[in-house]
This record gives C-alpha cells, structure tokens and sequence, in this order.
C-alpha cells in the first residue's frame, strides 16, 4: 500500500503542525475558565448549606435533597447536549446554557422558601447538564486524536482548580456578608464570561481568522473526515457506540458526584 493511500485511509496519523499553535492558547483556557465556574455553581452550595438551613429552617432532609437534587437535572441533556453541539452549534450552545445557567445559579441566592431552592437546583442541574458533552464536542472539532487526551487533561484542570480558587473565596464572602451574596456573587460570573466565550471560541478551524492558513488547511484536512464517521456515516445520526458510552459516563459521573 502506498503512503498516499494509508494517509488517504487514516487522515489523522498525519502530524499536527509543529510548534505551540495558539488552539493550546486561545481555546483550552476559555473552555477551562467556563467550565471551572460551572464546577463552583455547582459546588458552591456545600458551603453554604449550613447558613441556608438555619435561614430557610431545613431539616437534614432537606439540606440533603437540596444538595442531591442538582444531580437528577444533570442528566437531562448529557446526550441531547451532545446531539445539539455535533450537528448544530457547539459555541452557541454553549453561549445559550451559560445565560441559563446564571440564571437559575443567581435565583437559588434569592430563594425565599425550600421549595424555591429545590426547584432552582433542579434547573440549574439542567443548564449544565449540556456543557459538558458539547465542550468534548467543541475539543474534538478542534484537536486531533494524538491530541486529545493531552487537550482534555489540560482542560480537566479546571475541576481541582475550582476547589483550591473557589473554596477559600466563597469562605470569605461567607465570613463578610451571607449566603445569599456567595451565590449571586459566583452566580453571575457566566454573565461576564459569556462575551469572552463569543469574542474568542470558534466552531471549527475554518471559522478561525486568527489560525495561520497553512495549519487551517492542516486541520480542516486531518479533522473533516473524522467528524464525517462522528456523525454515523454522514446521515445525521449518533452511533449507538457513542449514545451507549455517553449513558455509561452520565451514570459513572452521577454515582460519584452523589
């Protein structure tokens, strides 16, 4: 076999341009800095439990289910976020769960009553649910095989990073004000990130101005027809190898996370 027709036959062995391309620079730190808010808007509520439960007169089983109901919403999109980011727009997706996500996260900071809550920790649950399998989309579309794993250890960064920033912050607008500051406070940082996310991320390599043409042309070589296979050869539908793997990792992440 010639080596016209094994690179023909497995378009990604082809070398990634050499040198640090700015896709490690422009794209993994807004996708890490977006996913690191998500992780403390979710997380956030740890901290605060003890406050809200005095406040708002919760009972253990109640702090409980406020804190757990969050995990029942983020399954709802984990495979039709996926779906939406391949075959319409993984930037706009995103975008939109951002604006969603604020949302809920700056209504559970003004919650009245437990039923509030539970209700805004169940939608919050919800808007993530979707960001997480269309940023591995979004990854995908940007970095070949022999890069990937390197792509998303680096953007996985974010979820310790979460713990040691968020952590010490939320104890000190704990300490100066309440909880109902800590969660508007972290619950409208999506807003601000959001024109970041818009100015900066890219759907793909061809839509990128700012990548030298000669690695463009690279990529979109390298990266087009495995995003073809991607799509189930062409027709529009998800493969039951991955619609299986992405029911297995949503039940693996909820087991863990609960």
């Amino acid at each position: 076999m010639t080596q016209k027709s094994t690179r023909e036959l497995n378009p990604e062995r082809e070398a990634p341009p050499a040198g640090v391309s700015l896709r490690w620079i422009r794209i993994i730190p807004v996708a890490l800095i977006m996913y690191t808010i998500a992780f403390i808007d979710r997380t956030n509520i740890s901290l605060a439990l003890p406050h809200i439960s005095r406040d708002l007169h919760l009972d253990p089983q109640q702090a409980g289910t406020v804190a757990g109901i969050f995990f029942w919403g983020y399954l709802a999109l984990q495979i039709p976020g996926g779906h939406l980011a391949k075959h319409w727009s993984a930037k706009k997706f995103i975008s939109i769960l951002l604006v969603v996500w604020a949302i809920f996260a700056v209504g559970c900071g003004l919650a009245r009553t437990y039923h509030e809550l539970l209700a805004l920790r169940l939608l919050l649950g919800v808007a993530e649910s979707g960001v997480y399998p269309a940023t591995l989309i979004l990854l995908s579309h940007w970095f070949s095989r022999s890069e990937r794993a390197r792509a998303n250890a680096f953007w996985l960064l974010c979820l310790p990073g979460a713990v040691i920033l968020a952590s010490p912050f939320s104890g000190w607008i704990l300490d100066h004000w309440n909880w109902r500051v800590m969660l508007v406070a972290e619950g409208s940082l999506p807003f601000f990130w959001l024109a970041i996310w818009l100015y900066f991320i890219q759907d793909h390599p061809s839509e990128a101005p700012w990548l030298p043409e000669s690695e463009r042309n690279v990529l979109v070589e390298t990266l087009t027809p495995r995003i073809c296979r991607a799509c189930g050869g062409g027709d529009g539908s998800v493969s039951p190898r991955v619609a299986s793997a992405s029911s297995v990792s949503s039940c693996g992440c909820l087991f863990l996370l609960c």
